[in-house]
């Protein structure tokens, strides 16, 4: 997929495909169990968005440079290595929009020194929207030994080649049937410059 901005130059990112394949009963489709329908549509939308997710996590990821990668000793995040990335924007100006990172690793800013209004926050709801200026995004998407830190403007594109399809499957069987439901999409970073990341090293 091409992307191109007035004045700016182009770029070509390669696309991949996300799918997902859901079987029904053949028995539901017979008579009219909607709950069920629905319930099998949100399954499928979850697959997807989680491949697109992982995908997206991996892209970023890994356009982040050396020099925006911070490392942490041992195997918790510290307060001081996320501030430390959370520096590098400010350093270029720049606001802090996102912290991701994985649930599990959210544990380890629940034994950090936080400012009373955060701690009752913590203690009420388990569990804090926002660090500083940057809200804090959980995804299971994200290894346990990384956090970005990404900023309040935008660092790539995700063009979409084909938009969300559906197609009957041939693989029919005598009690079920079902569908393709797919989408064409590429993924890039054109600001890496911008990104920062945390490595626990531990």
């Amino acid at each position: 997929a091409r992307e191109q901005e007035v004045g700016k130059d182009e770029v070509e990112f390669p696309t991949s495909r996300v799918h997902s394949a859901p079987m029904v009963d053949i028995s539901v489709l017979k008579h009219g169990n909607i709950g069920t329908l629905l319930d099998i549509q949100k399954s499928a939308a979850d697959e997807i968005r989680k491949t697109t997710d992982s995908r997206t996590v991996s892209v970023v990821s890994a356009g982040v440079p050396a020099a925006n990668t911070v490392e942490v000793s041992g195997t918790v995040l510290t307060d001081d290595g996320l501030n430390e990335a959370i520096s590098i924007l400010e350093d270029m100006e720049l606001t802090v929009k996102w912290i991701v990172m994985r649930g599990r690793r959210f544990n380890d800013i629940r034994d950090w020194d936080l400012d009373p209004q955060t701690k009752a926050e913590l203690r009420q709801k388990g569990v804090i929207k926002n660090y500083g200026t940057g809200g804090i995004l959980l995804t299971s998407t994200m290894p346990l030994d990384e956090i970005l830190v990404l900023p309040d403007e935008e660092i790539g594109k995700m063009p979409v080649r084909e938009a969300v399809k559906t197609e009957s499957v041939d693989r029919k069987t005598k009690f079920k049937t079902g569908w393709l439901i797919w989408s064409e999409l590429g993924m890039g970073v054109t600001r890496p410059d911008i990104c920062a990341k945390i490595k626990i090293l531990g």
